[in-house]
């Protein structure tokens, strides 16, 4: 698998979205780094990659958070745990709680599933999903934009 195989692109993310009926979200457990900071919100990757470095008997877990459902597409964000052998848990801040789908795969698979995109809507939406344009009236007043002299 390469990146741009566009078809590997597709399965990998349709699987992730059979798995989504298995999704769970992570416990958050409340961690210091050996500096005595905290992890910074929206830094999960970096915020795992530092913990596991400093506390070497973890490891980091990927995967992806349904952060939102639209229609029959779920919006995932790329996202990094943690695992202590025991159990997975989350150490970065969420503003609200997501469900994690793990990844199903080596680390350069996620690393090609990401690139480029933090964030996509699976499936993507078909135009019979997105609302309905504005209906431009030439009564009302409003102009068209697709309309020319």
């Amino acid at each position: 698998m390469a990146i741009g195989d566009e078809q590997w692109l597709v399965d990998y993310f349709d699987d992730a979205l059979l798995r989504a009926a298995t999704a769970r979200p992570l416990p958050f457990r409340q961690v210091k780094f050996t500096d005595g900071t905290d992890p910074v919100r929206n830094k999960c990757h970096e915020n795992v990659a530092r913990w596991v470095d400093e506390n070497p008997c973890h490891r980091s877990v990927r995967g992806w958070l349904i952060s939102a459902g639209a229609g029959a597409s779920l919006l995932l964000d790329a996202h990094s745990a943690v695992t202590d052998g025991i159990s997975e848990f989350d150490i970065t801040p969420l503003l609200q709680p997501c469900l994690f789908i793990r990844h199903a795969g080596s680390d350069q698979d996620f690393t090609i599933a990401n690139a480029g995109r933090s964030q996509i809507l699976w499936p993507p939406a078909m135009a019979e999903d997105l609302p309905p344009a504005p209906d431009f009236d030439d009564d009302d007043g409003v102009t068209d934009p697709h309309e020319h002299d």
